[in-house]
């Protein structure tokens, strides 16, 4: 045997396998079969800091091959990435990823899969070669939609299989050669490698679990499923797709399931994790059958049947092309790092963080007293709580504000982590509310905080920008929890992540994501990578996680003294037992404090000290019933008040505070509009009116490019899920948003009929409403969001069932709109099939 000290970085062809603890010694055989000049093992690598892979290197043929094995008793896709992630930054000239070791077998009509037979991962339909099942979400009628495709194996190696199935057909395979190498070569192990003749290869039926015990001795050989038997004890290899989760899967019926929606040959727990993020190819020996009778005897046989068709693969089919392994120039890095940062990046990826109001001087300090979090940030405990803080509170309690102010004091105490941070936003666009936004967010942060851009996300540009032919790509959910995975595993400091108000994404995306979370939490700590978590969200939706420290906030005295602080410094009227009184019946919901404060204060301004205390005690308990009163007592405006909040929670973007303005007076006295007066008076009149309407429910947001949005995701509730929305406008029922689609349609139209508007439109003759500039759409607020909105407005209500004869008598009504509006839009959005009515986005 040849033993060569080769450095890491001329390792061309890495070889990538988990070992669990009855294989722990195959990759070394792979090495070992043929004591041949084409098979060597080479030196170890020095030991790296925070790297806790090991490592084998060799070559096979012509290949320099590294061999990377998963910690004993680690499975699943976020424990592969860190793996590979650590093996890639260990050793970046890698050019393929071979995935090899066992997985469970699913019975197939058309393939006659057996124990000790082989199947590797190529892309069968529209499906690429693995797929993730168990990532998804439940639809209403209970079936499972998995969500997003992972990436197809590297073309390269899928030419190199269709070679090597190309040579079988004309002759035998040479994996029983190579496994009888071995127990020439090393007898006392050989034999566990021999074809198991005394371990029957049983399929009972996918109903039948089993028994008990660790063989099938006890179970019922009448359930047995009758298969010709074979002649001979050779292997058949099967081509097709895999089945990748993070379970081991055990029930036949389960199997059966996923095998009719993907027709995949296999199930295995590693490959969803390297898919998006490494060129893979998976090779599985198939050891059981994805059922409860789980059969130990095979693993040994079906690891090295594995391990022996790549070995062919390397050494018969794939090329040993060399690449070039110079140093990518600065500048050309710098480039592609930040084309990387632009396509990671959208609109609103901090306004959350950026409009959550600064913490009144002397409060929220309590948190860093608080035993949770103490244990939170020390690593001594990190076993007990995997790093994890959970922080709970009823809506309204200011957790959002608590976050913000633990962001920034961890920022200016923990000067050597790396502190990225996102806040969700029920209230803000789609991706500022969702899984991708969020970790699309904690990307960039990682992405932008690194000195250097791995050769690895080099890669990817490259075929990012090969694949779509342009510098903005669309992402995937795994793709992205793999690259994040990989960024934490590299970054050299470390690392506090902050994620606030996870009950504003969809309820099934918090459920992905406290299931991503709580696996990187669980293998960094095993990998001895410091990261802690803290979390905030209300109590709904219920999600466990195994282990975590929890605050829930309402509990401690030392947020009634912040309420205490708030009401004292912001109240006008100096009287204790106001402030004490405001206090008391509180409950710990600092919203509901802020509302009363304000209403105090307007009573107050008007002189009646009196008045004051009728008015505390009139305002009721809870946030919902002091929105009620808001919107129901004393509100002569409240057709106005209700458009509104149509608008706001139905419009297709957010609205700046003059298109809100245009849109609620075109919905309720048209006749009044005219030409925007862009003065700062105007503006000013603008903003009282939304202020006025609303009820103070709504505020003005943003520096330069202002926009209108609720003060808080509770209002949402109380108007949507609540259905508070329907009290004030019984014309809602019974489908609020089918009849508010309608009714902002109706208010397009009727902007597009203002006089003035018509006879400045009337000089661009034959150039339609749609092809207005921002500009020009400017004079008019809402005309450039109307003209390309108003019939997808339409459309909604028109799939929900709602009635449009209304809208297309006004339509027609007014001579040359519709050629305005292009009645070729017109026919494209109205000609599809009427579709079932569907879970709006703002439920």
């Amino acid at each position: 045997m040849i033993l060569e000290a080769i450095t890491p970085s001329e390792h061309l062809q890495p070889w990538y396998r988990e070992v669990s603890i009855q294989s722990g010694g195959y990759a070394l055989f792979i090495l070992k079969w043929q004591p041949r000049k084409h098979d060597e093992i080479h030196a170890p690598p020095p030991d790296l800091p925070g790297d806790n892979n090991s490592y084998i290197l060799g070559s096979v043929g012509s290949h320099n091959i590294v061999i990377a094995c998963l910690p004993s008793g680690s499975y699943g896709t976020t424990r592969a990435t860190i793996t590979a992630s650590h093996m890639i930054t260990r050793f970046p000239s890698l050019r393929y990823y071979l995935m090899v070791g066992i997985g469970g077998g699913v019975p197939q009509r058309t393939a006659d899969i057996r124990l000790g037979d082989v199947v590797v991962s190529t892309p069968a339909g529209s499906l690429p070669g693995v797929v993730q099942y168990d990532f998804g979400k439940t639809l209403p009628d209970g079936r499972f939609q998995t969500i997003g495709v992972l990436d197809k194996p590297p073309t390269s190696l899928l030419n190199a299989v269709n070679k090597l199935r190309a040579d079988h057909r004309l002759q035998r395979s040479k994996i029983a050669t190579f496994i009888s190498d071995v127990a020439q070569k090393y007898p006392g192990a050989g034999s566990r490698f021999a074809y198991p003749r005394k371990a029957q290869d049983q399929l009972f039926e996918a109903n039948y679990d089993h028994s008990h015990g660790d063989t099938c001795q006890s179970c019922d050989t009448n359930r047995l499923v009758f298969r010709t038997p074979r002649t001979t004890s050779d292997l058949i290899i099967h081509y097709g797709v895999i089945a990748s989760g993070n379970q081991v899967m055990k029930c036949g019926l389960r199997r059966d399931m996923v095998a009719k929606d993907f027709g995949v040959y296999c199930f295995e727990m590693e490959a969803a994790g390297l898919m998006d993020a490494f060129p893979c190819l998976v090779i599985r020996g198939i050891c059981d059958y994805s059922d409860s009778h789980k059969n130990m005897g095979w693993q040994d046989y079906a690891a090295i049947t594995a391990a022996a068709y790549a070995k062919e693969l390397l050494l018969d089919a794939v090329p040993a092309t060399q690449v070039e392994t110079g140093k990518l120039p600065q500048s050309q890095a710098d480039k592609i790092k930040e084309l990387l940062l632009q396509s990671l990046s959208f609109m609103e990826i901090d306004n959350r963080k950026h409009n959550i109001s600064k913490i009144l001087h002397d409060t929220c300090d309590w948190l860093f007293e608080t035993t949770e979090f103490q244990k939170w940030q020390q690593r001594d405990s990190i076993g007990q709580h995997n790093g994890v803080l959970w922080i709970k509170g009823k809506p309204g309690t200011g957790k959002s504000t608590l976050m913000k102010h633990a962001f920034r004091y961890c920022e200016n105490l923990f000067r050597e982590y790396f502190i990225p941070a996102y806040f969700f936003n029920a209230r803000g666009s789609g991706l500022e509310r969702s899984a991708e936004g969020m970790l699309r967010s904690l990307i960039y942060q990682f992405l932008d905080n690194a000195s250097d851009i791995s050769d690895r996300f080099i890669s990817l540009f490259s075929n990012k920008q090969r694949k779509y032919r342009s510098e903005r790509w669309p992402w995937s959910f795994g793709e992205l929890t793999e690259l994040l995975c990989e960024l934490v595993t590299q970054t050299c400091q470390p690392i506090f992540i902050f994620v606030d108000a996870l009950d504003e994404c969809d309820e099934e995306e918090v459920r992905n994501v406290m299931t991503y979370l709580e696996d990187l939490s669980i293998t960094t700590m095993a990998s001895g990578i410091s990261l802690n978590i803290c979390l905030s969200s209300r109590h709904y939706p219920t999600i466990t996680m195994r282990k975590h420290l929890e605050l829930v906030m309402g509990l401690q005295q030392s947020h009634n003294r912040d309420i205490s602080i708030y009401v004292k410094r912001k109240i006008k009227m100096n009287d204790i037992s106001i402030e004490l009184a405001i206090c008391r019946r509180a409950e710990g919901i600092f919203m509901w404090v802020v509302l009363v404060v304000e209403l105090i204060n307007r009573v107050y301004d008007e002189g009646d000290i009196i008045a004051v205390r009728k008015k505390l005690e009139e305002i009721p308990s809870g946030l919902d019933e002091i929105f009620l009163t808001l919107l129901v007592k004393d509100n002569p405006r409240k057709q106005e008040t209700v458009l509104m909040f149509q608008w706001v929670l139905f419009a297709r973007k957010l609205l700046a505070p003059e298109e809100l303005y245009y849109a609620v007076v075109a919905g309720t006295s048209p006749d009044s509009l005219g030409k925007w007066d862009d003065s700062a008076g105007m503006r000013m009149v603008v903003w009282r009116f939304i202020t006025n309407i609303s009820k103070g429910l709504l505020e003005i947001r943003g520096s330069s490019n202002f926009y209108v949005q609720f003060i808080h995701e509770t209002v949402r509730d109380f108007l949507l899920r609540n259905k508070r929305l329907q009290t004030l406008d019984a014309t809602l029922e019974p489908d609020i948003i089918g009849t508010s689609h309608e009714r902002l349609a109706n208010c397009c139209l009727s902007l597009f009929a203002i006089k003035c508007l018509r006879e400045s439109l009337a000089h661009h003759e034959g150039s339609p409403y749609s092809d207005i500039d921002k500009p020009r759409a400017q004079t008019y607020p809402l005309l450039y969001y109307a003209s390309h909105e108003v019939f997808k407005h339409a459309k909604c209500a028109r799939e929900r069932n709602i009635c449009l004869r209304n809208f297309f008598e006004r339509l027609c009504a007014h001579p040359g709109l519709i050629e305005n509006l292009n009645i070729t839009r017109i026919w494209e959005l109205f000609r599809t099939p009427q579709q079932p009515k569907e879970k709006s986005k703002n439920l």
